[in-house]
């Protein structure tokens, strides 16, 4: 089941940041795609762009954020949080500050919907 990956990528990434939740990402996001989930297709795209971020792989970063976009539905503010905040992380780390908080206003916009400390929590961190 595509989302026990999703749930056994985000255990291993959040208890030791361990490689294989991009492995299981991959494959959540591929089985989503192939079973037409498209809201977990887009979850684990926007996660996997993130990771792909943390790694400087940034063409695999700008493939999955893209791809997490334009699969989620326009008011999934969970996909839509995760995405902006990668695309302001690379305009910072690009030295581009002005584009950067403009994602970022985004990204906290999208937080402000969830109303979900815990997004907002990885935004503040990053």
């Amino acid at each position: 089941n595509c989302w026990i990956l999703f749930a056994d990528a985000m255990v291993l990434h959040f208890d030791d940041l361990s490689v294989a939740a991009r492995d299981r990402l991959l494959r959540c996001q591929a089985l989503a795609a192939a079973s037409g989930v498209p809201r977990l297709d887009a979850l684990a795209s926007a996660w996997l762009a993130l990771l792909d971020y943390s790694r400087n792989d940034f063409v695999s970063m700008d493939r999955n954020v893209r791809r997490a976009v334009e699969v989620c539905a326009a008011d999934d503010h969970l996909v839509l949080s995760r995405a902006t905040m990668v695309i302001g992380l690379a305009y910072l780390f690009a030295g581009k500050s002005d584009s950067a908080d403009k994602w970022m206003r985004r990204c906290r916009a999208h937080n402000s919907a969830l109303g979900d400390d815990s997004t907002w929590s990885s935004t503040l961190h990053n």
